[in-house]
């Protein structure tokens, strides 16, 4: 989600995959850390902010959206990411599995 952090300002702080696998490295013997980035596309940024509040991974506070006129958010984030898809939103995840 970094699309909304560099407009905003505003994100949560997410651990490095080296800074997650050093954690589970000190907790189990056995573990395989895997990441990958998944971009979804949406036609507008209302789509994305509702794709973010339902989905419980947002980091906007309401005094921050209040101050973000909608129409000048979706022209900055469509100029500075649109594209023939859409608006991008791009999730880095990570995949666990570990044996103690």
């Amino acid at each position: 989600m970094h699309e909304l952090t560099k407009i905003t300002g505003q994100g949560l702080r997410y651990l490095s995959h080296v800074d997650v696998e050093k954690i589970v490295a000190q907790n189990f013997s056995s573990y395989k850390v895997q990441s990958y980035t998944k971009t979804l596309y949406f036609p507008s940024i209302f789509s994305i902010l509702k794709h973010v509040r339902n989905t419980g991974v947002g980091a906007i506070s309401a005094s921050e959206r209040k101050n973000i006129k909608l129409c000048d958010f979706e022209e900055q984030y469509r100029k500075e990411y649109g594209g023939q898809q859409g608006l991008p939103l791009t999730y880095n995840c990570y995949l666990l599995t570990a044996q103690k």
